[in-house]
């Protein structure tokens, strides 16, 4: 018999992989990675959430109608402040613990502005801004909007001229006091009342220039 001298290629058997991987550790992999960066799209979240928004409870008649006790209002931080926004902010008024309270007003004028308590045309007191009597369409229509007269002062630079929208029982800049706008913590662009966010949630708007 004819001996075949064709040369063979011999065929080694496959080695199976050591430690291969599960197709359960990829979808672990998958789902840690997704977790983490919802987690930190939390906290980056809460941490501009904290930054640019703050609650805040009403307590007193003084910015009545817009605000009643037992409203919060929620506060934007950064924002230019103009006439008309009703802000919070800290004041130079001591609470009876010793510390400076914190107030929520609507400013009437800004640094530079003339502000000005007088008769008008009817004879009832009126507020002129910059000599202009304000059409303060926010007020109680029932509720005086001054009782009394205030001499023409100007803002000085830093600072903000503010009243209550319930002139009779708000204390404020007739007083003279006026408010320090670094000490403004927001202007309020939202209300509602009580604890429950969506009871009664009203915008705030801000008054045309």
């Amino acid at each position: 018999m004819q001996e075949n001298n064709l040369p063979v290629n011999e065929i080694n058997p496959p080695i199976p992989e050591q430690g291969g991987k599960s197709p359960w550790g990829k979808f672990i992999k998958k789902g840690l990675f997704i977790v983490g960066f919802i987690f930190v799209c939390m906290v980056i979240a809460y941490l501009l959430s904290q930054a640019l928004f703050a609650t805040v409870p009403i307590k007193g008649p003084s910015m009545e109608p817009t605000l009643y006790t037992n409203d919060r209002v929620l506060l934007f931080k950064l924002s230019n402040y103009r006439y008309g926004d009703v802000v919070v902010f800290k004041s130079d008024l001591i609470d009876e613990d010793g510390d400076n309270k914190y107030l929520v007003k609507r400013i009437i004028g800004l640094p530079g502005d003339t502000v000005e308590i007088k008769k008008d045309s009817s004879g009832e007191y009126s507020v002129y801004l910059n000599g202009e009597r304000l059409i303060e369409d926010y007020l109680d229509e029932a509720e005086p909007r001054a009782e009394s007269s205030m001499d023409l002062i100007t803002v000085p630079e830093g600072k903000f001229f503010y009243l209550g929208d319930h002139r009779t029982q708000s204390s404020d800049s007739r007083t003279g006091l006026l408010g320090d706008i670094e000490e403004i913590v927001g202007r309020a662009f939202l209300k509602y009342h009580g604890e429950d966010f969506f009871n009664e949630l009203t915008p705030i708007p801000r008054v045309k220039a």
